[in-house]
């Protein structure tokens, strides 16, 4: 019974600890993934955003400038 109870702790801990490990290993190795995707998510946000709002930008500038000519 003693040997019993023992070995169903030991499971348990044995399981926590397991379970500790693998989601500091995970973390560790996930952060950097999830960062160089943010980063290149971020590049190409940017160079799209600049795609398609600098010729809105170029026209609002000039348009009041061309106007009064």
């Amino acid at each position: 019974m003693v040997a019993k109870l023992s070995g169903k702790a030991g499971a348990k801990i044995a399981s926590k600890t397991g379970a500790t490990l693998a989601g500091k290993i995970g973390s560790q190795l996930l952060d950097p993934i999830v960062g160089i995707g943010i980063i290149i998510w971020d590049v190409w946000d940017y160079h799209n955003t600049v795609k398609v709002d600098r010729p809105i930008l170029h026209n609002n500038v000039l348009s009041p400038v061309t106007s009064r000519s």
